[in-house]
Order: C-alpha cells, then sequence, then structure tokens
C-alpha cells in the first residue's frame, strides 16, 4: 500500500510548486525510485501491514532504548528556512521565536546581495543568517556574490561553487564560512578545504549509520560543527533526527528541521497507484534539482 502525506500548501521548487495533493511516501527509511522514463526520486517506506505483530514488537524495543539512550540535551535549537529572500516572510518566522533563518540564493547575486542586506538591516545582528546556494554558481559569480555580502555576518553559506574544489579559492576572496551538503553525499570521505566551518548533514541522504557517524566524526576531528538537516522527511522520520541531534556528545547548530511545518498533522492518506506515487516522487526530484 501506498500513502501520501498532504502539505499543508504547496511546496515552492525551482520550476513549479508541488501540489499539496501530490503523493509523499510514507517512510521508515529512504529508498530511489524510478520511473519508466528513467526518471529518479526518494522516497520513504515501511513495511507491510503482513509484519504487523513483527513490526508492534520492534516499535516497542525502540522505544525502550530511546528511554534509555544517553541524550545529551533535551532541547534543541531549530532553523527556519525560506525558499526565497522574503524580508516579511523573515520577520513573521522571528516573531514565532527563530533566532536562525536559512535563505536560499544562487539566482541573481547582485538582486540577492542587495536583498539580503535590507533583511539583515531589517533583523538586525541577533539572528543568524544562513545561505545555501546548491551549487548554483561558477567560481567567478560566486566570489561576486561573497563580496558583496562580506559586511552582512553570515553564518555560512552552503555549497556556493559547482565544484567543491574551488571552495578554497572562493574562502581566501570572500572570508564567508562555507558549509558542505552535496559534497558529504557524493564524496567516500568528506574533503578537508580550506574556509568549510560547517557539515550540513542530512543523515537520511547517507549510505547507513555507519557513514553518518563517520562523516560527524570526521567533523569533530577538523574542528567543525555539524548542523543536522532535513532532506523533507515524513514527520515521523523527523522525530529520529531530533533524537540525533539529541545524542551529539557536542552542542549541534540549530537543525534545519522546520519541514514539518508543511504538513497536515501527522496523518497518511491512501494513493489510488502505484504509477502516480512514482511520478510525482520523480517530479519531486527533478524539480527540487533543476
Amino acid at each position: 500500500m501506498i500513502f501520501s502525506w498532504p502539505l499543508h500548501q504547496p511546496l515552492p521548487l525551482k520550476r513549479r510548486p508541488l501540489a499539496s495533493q501530490d503523493p509523499y511516501i510514507y517512510l521508515a527509511d529512504m529508498v530511489q525510485v524510478s520511473n519508466a522514463q528513467g526518471q529518479t526520486g526518494l522516497g520513504e517506506c515501511v513495511a507491510s501491514r503482513k509484519l504487523a505483530d513483527e513490526i508492534a514488537e520492534l516499535h516497542l524495543a525502540l522505544l525502550e532504548t530511546r528511554l534509555t539512550l544517553d541524550l545529551k540535551r533535551e532541547q534543541m535549537e531549530i532553523a527556519a528556512m525560506l525558499e526565497s529572500l522574503d524580508l516579511e516572510a523573515a520577520k513573521t518566522l522571528v516573531r514565532q521565536g527563530f533566532q536562525t533563518l536559512k535563505f536560499k540564493v544562487g539566482k541573481n547575486p547582485t538582486e540577492e546581495a542587495h536583498a539580503l542586506r535590507c533583511i539583515r538591516q531589517s533583523l538586525g545582528d541577533s539572528i543568524a543568517i544562513r545561505l545555501d546556494a546548491n551549487r548554483a554558481w561558477n567560481l567567478e559569480t560566486a566570489i561576486q556574490f561573497g563580496k558583496n555580502i562580506q559586511d552582512l555576518n553570515i553564518a555560512y553559506l552552503e555549497e556556493p561553487v559547482q565544484n567543491y574544489q574551488d571552495i578554497p579559492t572562493f574562502y581566501r576572496q570572500t572570508q564567508i564560512p562555507v558549509a558542505l551538503d552535496e559534497t558529504l553525499i557524493e564524496c567516500i570521505a568528506p574533503p578537508v578545504l580550506d574556509g568549510v566551518s560547517t557539515y550540513a548533514l542530512k543523515p537520511f541522504l547517507m549510505p547507513n549509520l555507519l557513514s553518518i557517524a563517520q562523516c560527524i566524526q570526521h567533523a569533530y576531528d577538523q574542528s567543525l560543527e555539524v548542523a543536522i538537516c532535513s532532506a523533507f522527511e515524513s514527520p515521523h522520520s523527523l522525530n529520529w533526527l531530533v533524537v540525533l541531534c539529541g545524542l551529539l556528545p557536542r552542542q549541534p547548530l540549530p537543525a534545519g528541521l522546520s519541514t514539518l511545518r508543511w504538513f497536515q498533522g501527522h496523518l497518511v492518506e491512501p494513493v489510488s497507484s502505484t504509477r502516480q506515487a512514482l511520478e510525482s516522487l520523480c517530479l519531486f526530484q527533478t524539480l527540487q534539482g533543476a
């Protein structure tokens, strides 16, 4: 059985919004799916109801484990993500209590630098600002953008350049700290690069638990910060990311887990056809990476 998880509002992606009724598979683990056209996407899966008794026993065991885990902290700060440099939306999130905001950039560097300047002037210096370029720029454009925002006290800029090997040059020219995201997923071992201050780690996109632990340890060995982030998992999967934040031996940066606000509660709905679900998941992946 395939289920959808209704969204509270359309999710803004780079080409068009993902409608609220588009299906999102209810997950226990991240899996890759593909359609007849060869497009691929990520979804979450859970075992068949035929295994209900076994699953119930497993959940009880996990609950007992969770209650006895050596949690280092019971509270954590969440960073809010904005898909555009919307000043009014940023003000609303700050009024709701968010102290760390993450903005998507990667289009027009001059216009985005001007918008960021207005946001910083309006919000003041107490709000932490993160940026994510998703490798949108070549080195020259990224440096142009970075020089325009050098004085805005940016916490970090995620993946500013198309080639991660250009990150040290970007940092030398701009002095803006860089966070790794896609590079952590693609590389067998995270590269050691001047200018990198943070690992923006998406655990559900890593191969396994061992790779997650190794990545976190590698960050600690390099005296880097770790920010646990969502890859737009379901609310149930977000619970485990919260637990992971609580287990980290060092205080993590505010976690990028604000995607929960997109979902309509915690209930799933049946999807009429497997093909519909696969098409939607592949569309989501295509639009997200475009």
